[in-house]
């Protein structure tokens, strides 16, 4: 338990923002990445670059996915398909400079 703790206010804590860049500890296993604010951090590590280009890509994904939800026909089965389409777009914007 006192590991757990110890690992979330690491991942979570007021100075995580410092931790999203190519230095992150993220960047060293490709499989704990879940932000795109990490992935683009690559190409220039300032969070005034990537945390607007992150609401810009998940802004629009999130747009086309509305029109979409919305322009189909009501269903069971296609309500299971948008939510899950739209969750891992909640996992992408969630911004690191910002926790």
């Amino acid at each position: 338990m006192q590991d757990w703790r110890l690992n979330l206010s690491a991942s979570f804590g007021a100075w995580r923002h410092q931790w999203t860049g190519p230095a992150a500890v993220t960047s060293h296993t490709p499989d704990m990445v879940i932000d795109l604010q990490a992935a683009i951090s690559i190409f220039r590590d300032d969070p005034r670059f990537y945390d607007p280009a992150t609401y810009i890509v998940c802004g629009a994904l999130l747009l086309a996915w509305s029109v979409r939800t919305l322009r189909s026909r009501p269903s069971k089965a296609g309500a299971w398909l948008a939510l899950a389409a739209v969750v891992p777009l909640t996992m992408l914007v969630t911004s690191s400079s910002t926790l």
